[in-house]
């Protein structure tokens, strides 16, 4: 058995096929993520700003995930233009970033609102 060269054509088709499935794949898990930070961001505001400010709105799942994406749109830009290229992190470092910082905001604040029951 020997092995096969793909002409320029049949790996153009190839890769085609891989981001046919990996563009939608890796959308999902971005919205995943942001679903999780959304759904974090909801109960630190329950459990810190609600009772300090009681006049303060109710946040929403939806609300919490409008946020997030909006102040995303303008500090991702910044952190980008702030990183050289070659030092830019790949996706699935963003990913578990998010999903790692997002689960431990949520463990300490619930160790302080259990604690100090603000």
């Amino acid at each position: 058995m020997s092995a096969q060269k793909l002409t320029t054509d049949e790996a153009a088709g190839v890769g085609a096929l891989v981001g046919l499935f990996l563009i939608p794949g890796m959308i999902v898990i971005a919205i995943a993520t942001g679903g999780l930070r959304a759904w974090v961001l909801t109960r630190l505001w329950a459990w810190f700003v609600l009772p300090v400010f009681p006049a303060a709105p109710r946040l929403t799942w939806v609300g919490a995930f409008g946020l997030l994406w909006t102040f995303g749109l303008f500090f991702v830009h910044i952190e980008q233009r702030a990183i050289p290229k070659s030092e830019r992190r790949d996706f699935w470092d963003q990913v578990f970033e998010g999903v790692f910082v997002s689960l431990l905001s949520l463990g300490l604040g619930w160790l302080f609102h259990i604690a100090f029951r603000v």
